[in-house]
């Protein structure tokens, strides 16, 4: 009996193995659709596949793009599974969905938390420079993005107190045409 769970476990892997290796297949060629349903079916044969899970995500990143809110639900379905995997054991399949995770923020121009999913995949894989790369491009780009939210605060600052300026200049003057002595228009003497 327990040779025969081996045997079917084996060869569960071994049709798991095969429909990532179609999926592979359809995924290089670009039939992003039919790779999709190869992974499919390889997470049927083992819904614990993480190499499967990480490239139907993978396939659904390449079909979405991530700031269409058409298919907003199949993102946060990508969203959700490559946050699962990024915590997983294996340090290459958790690094490579925390740089998907860090890449899809970046798209949707929150680089405070791509920076956050690029630290997160380097700690997984300290070598890999692409990361290093995108870390530093999100860097850059909220360093831009916080002094674009300063400068725009300062001018519109500036605009409000220009604003309580005059406001209190047309003060001071309606003040100071209320406090002139009346003048007296002088009659002329015929």
């Amino acid at each position: 009996m327990v040779s025969l769970s081996v045997l079917s476990y084996s060869q569960s892997t071994k049709k798991e193995r095969n429909f990532i290796r179609e999926g592979n297949e359809k995924f290089e060629g670009k039939n992003y659709s039919e790779a999709e349903k190869a992974y499919r079916k390889a997470l049927q044969e083992n819904e614990m596949s993480e190499l499967a899970k990480f490239n139907l995500a993978t396939t659904y990143l390449r079909q979405v793009n991530v700031n269409d809110t058409t298919k907003n639900s199949l993102t946060q379905q990508t969203m959700k599974m490559l946050e699962e995997l990024g915590n997983s054991a294996d340090n290459s399949i958790s690094s490579k969905a925390n740089y998907d995770l860090g890449n899809i923020y970046y798209n949707k121009k929150d680089f405070a938390r791509s920076i956050d999913y690029y630290k997160q995949s380097l700690r997984r894989n300290p070598d890999d420079d692409q990361t290093r790369q995108n870390l530093r491009l999100a860097q850059k780009q909220l360093q831009e993005q916080q002094n674009n939210k300063n400068n725009q605060d300062n001018k519109q600052d500036k605009q409000e107190n220009k604003k309580e300026k005059q406001a209190e200049s047309k003060e001071n003057i309606l003040e100071e045409q209320v406090s002139k002595e009346p003048k007296v228009i002088g009659i002329k003497k015929k």
